[in-house]
C-alpha cells in the first residue's frame, strides 16, 4: 500500500473509512431507532391490520393453546415440527398468567378462555411470529453488516425488508416458515462470522432448531459442509475441520429431538413423498415446465425483485468467502419446492428473506471492491442510489401497505354480513347446510343444535380430532356463551314454548340457581296430537336473564312420568312435534333438549348435498362460488350465469347473495322441498 500514489492511498483510506465507521454514534442512534421502529410496527401489523382468523394457521394457535393447558403432545401433521408451537405456546403462558395477575380472569384457565374467546391468542401468536419476521431482517442485516463493514447498507437493507410485499401480508399470517427462516438466517450468520471453537455448536442448534419448525429445513444441514473449508480462524488440519462439521450435524439432529421430543418421526417419509407426489391435491399435478412457472410466480408473488435481487447476489463473488454462505442458503431454499407439485406462497418465505440477503450482500461487496479502487465519492455515490431506490420502491408499493383487509375490526366482510342475515332470518329456524370448501370463507352462523355439529362447522376444523379435551370445553363455552350472546343481540329470540298434560304442574325456566315461572300460552296443534289435554306455557327469551348463556338454561319440570312437547320457534315442525319423556322430577338442561329446540346446521360436500333427499323438510345451501366452480367446469362458457346454473344443477332457489364488501361472495340457496335424488331413489329401490 506504501507504494501506491498519495491520492490512491488517500481515496482507499477515506472509501474505508466511510464504510467501517459511517460516523459511529450516528449509526448507533440510527440501528436503536431502527429497532424500535420494528416493535412498532410488529405491534401495528398485529392488533391494528388483524384481519381475522385463516383456517390454516389455526392448527398451531390452537395447538398452542392446548400446549398451554398442560399438553404438550401436539396433534399435527407430520411435516410440520413442534417447536413452531411450543415458542408461542410460551408466549401464551405468560400472557395468561398476566390477563390472571391483573385481576381480569379469575384463575389460569379461565385466562386461557379469555385469550381463545377473544381472538387473543391469535393476536399474541401473531406478535410472536411479526418479531420473529423483524428478528430474520436484523439478523440478516448482520450479515450485511459484516460483509460490506457498512452500518448504513444494514440500515437500507431493514428498510427495503420493511417495504417488501410479504412483510405486510405474511407478517400477520402465522406460518411455521417464519420461524425457518428466522433460525436458518442464524445458521447463516454463524458461518459468515469469524470461526472459534463454538461455532459447530452454534451452526447445529440453529439448525436443529429451523429443523423442528419444519421438516423440509433438514435441506439445510449441508451447510455444516462449510465447516471443511480452511477459512479464518478454521482448524488448520483438515481432520479437524471434519470433526468440526461431524459435530454441527449430530448437534442439529439432537437439537431437533430435544426441541420437539414427542415428534413422530416415522412420519417425514411419507410427508415427503406425498408433497413431492402431489397425491394429496391430485389436480394440481403438472408437467415439470408449468410446475416451474408456477414455483416462480409464486416467487414474485413475495419478492417481485427476485431477478434483480439474483443479479445482484453475483457480485458476491468479489468476496465468496463471506457472502457463499448466504448465496446457499437463498439456492438451499428454492430446493425442496422446486420439485413439489404443489407449492404456497408462504413455503417460500425462507427462500425470499434469503435472496434478498444475498442479493444486499452482494451490493456490499460491491460497495467495497468500488472503495478499494475508486474512493470515497464513488462509494457514497452508490450509497446514495440504493437509498433512492428503497425510497422509489417505498412510493410504489405504499398504495397496496396503506389498505388493509380489516381496521380495528370495523369493516364487516360479506362473511359477516351473511351471518347477521343467517342469525335473523333462516339459522336456528330452518335445516342449514354449509358446502365445504378447502378456505373454510363461509359465515360463522352457528347452530345450537348439536355441539358436534359446530365443532365440524368451526373455521378451526382441529376440533374433529380426538384429543384437546381443555380446547373442546373452550369451544363449548364459547358456543353457548359467546356466540349465543351474539345469536341474542342480532334477532329477536321468540318464546320457548313447552307442552306438557293438564294434570302437570307447571314447569319453571332456570338460568343459573334462579328459576322464573312460565306465561300460559296456547298449545299448537301438532303439540296438541302429540300430548293429550295439552296445556302450553312460555317464556319471553328475550329478556336478559335467558339470552345470555344457553349452557346456564334448564327446564325445571316438577312432575314425574309424562310426555312433554318442547319447541323455540315453532312447533310445527318434526322435530318440535316429537313428545320427550320426563322420568322423574328435575331440571333439564336446555342444551340437552337442543336437537328439538334449534334446526340442524352441517357443513358438507357438494356430491353429499346432491344425493340428498329433502321432501317435507325446508333446507338453505350456504356457499361461495369457488366451492361449487370444479362443478361448473364442465359446462360451456356460454350460457345462463354460474349462478343460475348452480341453481338448475341442484334444483334450488337463489335466496340471497352478500358481495360487493370485502373476502368473497357468500351465497344463500333454498332446496326445493319435492326435491329427490336419482341417486337415493335407485338405492331405495
Amino acid at each position: 500500500m506504501t507504494d501506491l500514489p498519495v491520492w490512491r492511498r488517500f481515496n482507499l483510506a477515506a472509501g474505508r473509512e466511510l464504510l467501517s465507521r459511517d460516523g459511529d454514534s450516528i449509526g448507533r442512534l440510527m440501528s436503536w431507532i431502527g429497532i424500535a421502529a420494528l416493535s412498532v410496527i410488529a405491534l401495528c401489523a398485529t392488533f391494528v391490520y388483524y384481519s381475522g382468523q385463516r383456517v390454516d394457521e389455526s392448527e398451531i394457535v390452537l395447538n398452542a393453546l392446548t400446549i398451554a393447558t398442560g399438553d404438550w403432545d401436539p396433534v399435527w401433521s407430520p411435516g410440520y415440527g413442534h417447536l413452531a408451537m411450543y415458542i408461542p405456546a410460551f408466549v401464551l403462558v405468560l400472557a395468561a398468567h398476566l390477563v390472571h395477575l391483573l385481576g381480569f380472569a379469575a384463575d389460569y384457565q379461565d385466562a386461557l378462555y379469555l385469550l381463545f374467546a377473544g381472538e387473543g391468542a391469535f393476536r399474541i401468536s401473531r406478535f410472536v411470529y411479526t418479531m420473529a419476521d423483524f428478528l430474520t431482517f436484523l439478523v440478516l442485516a448482520r450479515i450485511v453488516r459484516i460483509v460490506s463493514a457498512s452500518r448504513i447498507l444494514a440500515l437500507l437493507f431493514v428498510a427495503y425488508c420493511l417495504i417488501s410485499p410479504d412483510t405486510w401480508y405474511y407478517a400477520t399470517y402465522i406460518r411455521s416458515d417464519t420461524l425457518v427462516s428466522l433460525f436458518v438466517a442464524c445458521a447463516a450468520l454463524t458461518l459468515v462470522s469469524d470461526r472459534n471453537r463454538l461455532t459447530p455448536y452454534l451452526l447445529g442448534v440453529s439448525l436443529g432448531a429451523a429443523i423442528a419448525c419444519k421438516y423440509s429445513a433438514v435441506t439445510y444441514v449441508v451447510l455444516a459442509g462449510f465447516l471443511l473449508l480452511p477459512l479464518k480462524g478454521a482448524p488448520k488440519s483438515l481432520l479437524h475441520r471434519g470433526r468440526d462439521a461431524a459435530v454441527a450435524v449430530v448437534i442439529a439432529l439432537v437439537s431437533t429431538y430435544i426441541f420437539q421430543p414427542l415428534f413422530d418421526y416415522s412420519g417425514i417419509l411419507t410427508a415427503i413423498q406425498t408433497h413431492l407426489s402431489g397425491s394429496q391435491f391430485t389436480h394440481e399435478v403438472v408437467p415439470l415446465k408449468e410446475r416451474l412457472a408456477k414455483l416462480y410466480q409464486l416467487v414474485l408473488r413475495l419478492e417481485p425483485l427476485v431477478p434483480l435481487m439474483a443479479l445482484a447476489m453475483l457480485a458476491g463473488a468479489l468476496n465468496l468467502r463471506r457472502s457463499a454462505p448466504v448465496i446457499a442458503i437463498a439456492l438451499i431454499g428454492i430446493a425442496p419446492f422446486a420439485m413439489s407439485n404443489f407449492p404456497r406462497d408462504y413455503w417460500l418465505i425462507p427462500f425470499a428473506d434469503s435472496i434478498r440477503a444475498a442479493g444486499w450482500v452482494g451490493i456490499g461487496c460491491l460497495l467495497v471492491w468500488i472503495g478499494d479502487r475508486f474512493g470515497r465519492r464513488m462509494t457514497l455515490a452508490v450509497l446514495l442510489l440504493a437509498g433512492f431506490s428503497v425510497a422509489f420502491v417505498a412510493w410504489d408499493r405504499y398504495p397496496s401497505l396503506a389498505q388493509p383487509q380489516r381496521v380495528n375490526g370495523s369493516i364487516i366482510t360479506n362473511a359477516d354480513d351473511a351471518k347477521f342475515w343467517l342469525y335473523a332470518n333462516v339459522a336456528n329456524r330452518s335445516e342449514l347446510i354449509y358446502i365445504y370448501e378447502k378456505n373454510y370463507q363461509l359465515p360463522r352462523a352457528y347452530s345450537f343444535s348439536s355441539i358436534r355439529d359446530a365443532r365440524y362447522f368451526s373455521r378451526v376444523f382441529i376440533f374433529r380430532r380426538d384429543k384437546f379435551v381443555p380446547l373442546k370445553d373452550m369451544f363449548r363455552r364459547y358456543l353457548y356463551e359467546k356466540s349465543f350472546d351474539e345469536f341474542s343481540a342480532i334477532t329477536r329470540i321468540p318464546r320457548l314454548v313447552v307442552g306438557v298434560p293438564r294434570t302437570a304442574e307447571p314447569p319453571r325456566l332456570c338460568s343459573g340457581e334462579k328459576c322464573y315461572p312460565a306465561k300460559a300460552a296456547e298449545c299448537t296443534a301438532s303439540a296438541a296430537k302429540s300430548i293429550s289435554q295439552c296445556v302450553a306455557y312460555s317464556w319471553d327469551m328475550d329478556l336478559p336473564q335467558f339470552s345470555r348463556s344457553l349452557e346456564a338454561l334448564s327446564l325445571d319440570l316438577p312432575g314425574e312420568r309424562y310426555r312433554f312437547v318442547a319447541c323455540w320457534y315453532t312447533c310445527g315442525d318434526q322435530n318440535g312435534s316429537t313428545p320427550a319423556f320426563v322420568g322423574r322430577p328435575g331440571a333439564i338442561p336446555l342444551e340437552r333438549l337442543g336437537s328439538r329446540l334449534f334446526a340442524r346446521a352441517s357443513m358438507q360436500k357438494l356430491q353429499q348435498v346432491q344425493a340428498l333427499d329433502t321432501r317435507g323438510r325446508e333446507v338453505y345451501i350456504v356457499v361461495t362460488p369457488s366451492a361449487y366452480r370444479p362443478l361448473l367446469q364442465a359446462k360451456t362458457k356460454r350460457g345462463p350465469p354460474a349462478r343460475r346454473e348452480f341453481a338448475k344443477i341442484m334444483d334450488a332457489r337463489l335466496i340471497r347473495v352478500f358481495e360487493g364488501r370485502y373476502g368473497a361472495p357468500i351465497e344463500v340457496y333454498a332446496l326445493n322441498p319435492t326435491r329427490r335424488a336419482a341417486e337415493t331413489e335407485a338405492g331405495h329401490k
